[in-house]
């Protein structure tokens, strides 16, 4: 029993990680804006246009907010599959058994973020409208979002975290409306510099570091480096 279940949770953890480093190569990276720019040059050339390809690629060009939501609502759902509620260090393997609260909130934190990436354009054209469901979803993800890194930090950094949060609730006389829709609707707060460096830099650098890796090209650079050094 043991051992169905934690091939199934490989299979969900392995299933999600190709889902993200799919979306991640082809949207985030821009292949499909290259993609789209062959299609055109070869439709110029040839004298035709390949009309349906080319508008089903334009309507696949997503915001960078939209590939943030994908980012962190996905590495957040893989924490609560990796990492255990109590705060220990994570194994190098996926554990045998998923608690069945943790598979509660990995469900819990994809809907906030993946509600942002199929009305996006919705939110957008708001102009500052808040409505309650936005208000509901944005809390979920702030908190989860929280108890993700606490799993992976610890709590000194999450209690700045904290720190901070409260302070800002305080000094908005304790208007968590206001709160939320900052942190979740607009570009600071979960979408803010260090998310968006991670989403389009960080996280192909070490995409791309792990394929060195399993290839042996690190191992190779190393042993050059030394046989030239000495």
């Amino acid at each position: 029993m043991k051992q169905k279940e934690s091939n199934f949770v490989s299979k969900v953890f392995l299933t999600i990680s190709i889902i993200i480093a799919t979306y991640m190569l082809i949207f985030t990276a821009g292949f499909s804006a290259v993609f789209l720019e062959i299609l055109r040059d070869i439709s110029f050339s040839l004298n035709f246009k390949v009309k349906f390809v080319i508008t089903l690629i334009e309507s696949l060009t997503f915001a960078s907010v939209q590939d943030m939501a994908i980012f962190i609502g996905t590495i957040s759902a893989l924490v609560f599959l990796k990492y255990p509620i109590g705060g220990k260090e994570a194994r190098e393997n996926l554990r045998e058994k998923v608690p069945f609260y943790d598979w509660i909130l990995f469900i819990m934190v994809l809907i906030p973020f993946l509600y942002v990436f199929f009305v996006y354009d919705s939110l957008a054209l708001r102009q500052g409208i808040v409505y309650p469901i936005d208000v509901i979803f944005g809390s979920i993800a702030i908190l989860l979002t929280i108890e993700a890194a606490r799993r992976i930090l610890g709590l000194p950094l999450i209690l700045l975290t904290i720190g901070f949060l409260f302070y800002g609730v305080y000094n908005s006389n304790f208007d968590i409306k206001n709160i939320v829709s900052m942190m979740y609707l607009y570009n600071i707060g979960l979408w803010g510099t260090a998310v968006w460096v991670a989403t389009f830099y960080i996280y192909f650098f070490m995409f791309f570091a792990s394929i060195l890796k399993q290839i042996g090209l690190g191992e190779y650079f190393i042993n050059t480096a030394t046989s030239l050094a000495g």
